[in-house]
């Protein structure tokens, strides 16, 4: 990432504050064969990016088109390219799962040293198995194509996310001790990575981050069966993130090196800029940042190795400590929470409570911080009313006049559909005209759900996994105390069966989008301003559900609550990736088929406030059962006779 030059000022800060890293070198002190290696020469990640605009060159002509097949994979298309290989997004034929399909490209294939370091990033991702690390599947030759397979990563890098500029300080260092979890591990099985940097960190539509591209990883440990490789030039990486070591000799670094990289993307992360030069302190770019963040980059950025953090453990543990993620924080949040709707005194069903007592009462309900109010005598957690489903509407229930009830009236008229994110499928946005229609007001709830299963005998929700035990059925009914939660563990089929059993229907990706944001093109629902209070996804603390009524300060220019949060939610489309680009602007129905539907809006376990935009889509497998998939239903306005 290239910045502006600094001005006057900022040299005289940094010169003040006596902190330098060496910038690139010149161009012309740079051999050309030490500059293509300086160049990040595999930027061929497997994940969506834009495509690469340059002057066309015949060394880089697409040598696969979409239908081509390698084996047993069908090219879909380009996803990524670098100076030597390419890397397509492909359908593995045999298991019907979509990879990253990295091919060398043909003019290196009679290249020893080439087929070495393709070789040599195949063996590092084979032998490195961790949740953090992107994984390799396959290895083969075919017709004179080198290739290797990998997990396909439905994301984007670090670097695009941090241009987005939303994250916040916890996010952002949540994904970096993901990144450090990784490198740990593969340090201690004698792997450095060598170009350690926002590119080569992809982060899934989970919040999962994932380190890629270990092209020019160093072996260090003779275990590997690799002895044979040897890296020829004593100059690579990305320059802007490379050790002083490093830019010596590239041969000679150990883990140390991967530090310093990780220390240049934590002043990156979290100041957006590059420490080039005479930088300048990392709270004094960002007066949020803590004297103490200062000493763990600066400690991570030293010129000795031996002055640097000795392990890459050491550093994450040291930033561990300032997540702003306290009891006294949790606690907070949890009861900002509460204390926003009016009914939180009668969901506890509670009239007259003392206001230390009521404290007390939610902090050991909420966390089980406390086994016991007095020593051997157990926490009374205060009773939440179940609604069975014989029950008339819940006192928290909305009738809008000329509504049905808990519905809305979104207007007939124009609203802007999509954004200019970094996420391709919400390209182009465009103005999109709507007719008038109902929407539901809150997720559709276990109790409501619960009343179909009684109608129909549909069957209950249930998933047989130790991470659905506290979403299942038992006994033909929902989780204890869970009356009014969103239904979970629901797939798209189940959603549409009870949307026409209520004589409602799901509604289209357009419809929801205009529902959740109105008609001035906000980011989240309440508006262009991230607040955590307004929304429950991961950074909230809640882990959980949360009844649907809650959160009323997040709700919709619509009225319409838990857009942003809770769960994400079925609607009617199709998935196609470019579908806004050829999509009629009135009434868009969505693609006629498809082998995925979409769900829209965040969920609670959401990690990134992204993720919880109005305009992002989330597609799945129609049959797939999660436990932050819900859904509401829409309905169509009766014409006036």
């Amino acid at each position: 990432m290239n910045f502006a030059k600094d001005s006057d000022g900022d040299k005289r800060n940094r010169e003040k504050d006596g902190v330098s890293i060496k910038s690139t070198p010149p161009a012309d002190e740079i051999s050309q064969g030490e500059e293509e290696a300086v160049k990040s020469p595999e930027n061929e990640v497997p994940f969506p990016s834009e495509p690469e605009k340059s002057r066309p060159d015949s060394r880089l002509v697409l040598e696969l088109k979409s239908g081509d097949t390698i084996g047993i994979y069908k090219v879909d298309r380009m996803i990524g390219r670098g100076g030597m290989a390419v890397v397509y997004r492909a359908m593995d034929t045999s298991k019907q799962r979509v990879v990253a399909l990295k091919i060398l490209k043909r003019r290196f294939s009679s290249s020893s040293k080439a087929l070495a370091r393709f070789d040599r990033e195949f063996l590092a991702l084979e032998s490195l198995d961790h949740p953090n690390i992107v994984r390799v599947l396959d290895k083969g030759e075919e017709s004179g194509i080198n290739y290797f397979v990998m997990e396909y990563i439905d994301g984007a890098s670090l670097s695009r996310l941090l241009k987005h500029g939303k994250l916040t300080f916890n996010t952002k260092a949540q994904i970096l001790l993901q990144v450090a979890a990784a490198l740990d591990y593969a340090h201690r099985r004698g792997i450095v990575h060598r170009d350690v940097k926002p590119d080569n960190v992809l982060i899934d539509r989970t919040g999962r981050a994932k380190i890629a591209d270990f092209g020019i990883a160093q072996m260090t440990r003779s275990g590997l069966p690799i002895s044979s490789i040897t890296v020829t030039s004593s100059y690579m990486g990305t320059a802007d993130y490379m050790a002083p070591e490093q830019r010596i000799d590239a041969r000679s670094v150990d883990h140390r090196a991967d530090i310093f990289s990780y220390g240049v993307m934590l002043y990156e992360t979290f100041t957006g800029r590059l420490p080039m030069g005479n930088f300048a302190l990392p709270s004094q770019v960002n007066p949020e940042l803590s004297k103490r963040m200062d000493g763990i980059i600066l400690k991570a950025l030293r010129q000795d190795p031996a002055e640097r953090y000795q392990t890459i453990l050491e550093l994450a543990n040291d930033l561990r400590q300032e997540i702003q993620e306290s009891v006294l924080s949790k606690i907070k949040a949890r009861l900002s929470l509460i204390l926003q709707t009016e009914s939180w005194r009668r969901m506890l069903d509670l009239k007259i409570v003392a206001s230390v007592v009521l404290v007390g009462v939610v902090i050991a309900g909420l966390f089980g911080l406390f086994s016991a109010v007095h020593e051997g005598q157990p926490v009374r957690k205060p009773p939440v009313p179940d609604l069975p489903p014989t029950a008339p509407p819940p006192e928290w229930s909305v009738q809008i006049p000329g509504a049905p009830l808990n519905m809305t009236l979104v207007p007939a008229g124009e609203f802007v559909m999509g954004s200019d994110s970094e996420f391709e499928n919400e390209r182009p946005m465009r103005r999109v005209f709507l007719k008038e229609y109902f929407i539901d007001v809150f997720e559709v709830t276990n109790a409501d759900y619960k009343k179909f299963i009684d109608a129909t005998n549909h069957p209950v929700p249930f998933v047989n996994a130790f991470w659905a035990e506290p979403f299942n059925w038992r006994n033909n009914t929902y989780p204890p105390g869970k009356a009014d939660h969103p239904v979970t563990l629901v797939s798209w089929f189940d959603a549409a069966a009870y949307a026409k059993w209520a004589g409602k229907r799901l509604p289209t990706e357009a419809e929801w989008e205009k529902a959740a944001r109105g008609t001035d093109a906000r980011i989240w629902p309440w508006g262009n301003t991230w607040n955590i209070n307004y929304c429950n996804i991961r950074e909230s603390f809640i882990n959980m559900t949360q009844p649907v009524h809650l959160l009323t300060a997040g709700k919709s220019p619509y009225g319409c609550c838990n857009m942003a949060g809770n769960v994400m939610e079925w609607v009617n489309d199709w998935y196609f990736e470019d579908y806004y680009s050829n999509a009629p602007q009135k009434n868009p129905p969505g693609p006629h088929t498809g082998t995925l539907r979409v769900a829209r809006g965040g969920a609670w376990d959401s990690n990134i406030n992204l993720y919880a935009r109005a305009g992002y889509r989330h597609f799945f497998e129609p049959n797939e059962k999660k436990a932050s998939i819900g859904f509401r239903c829409a309905k169509d306005v009766e014409p006036k006779r």
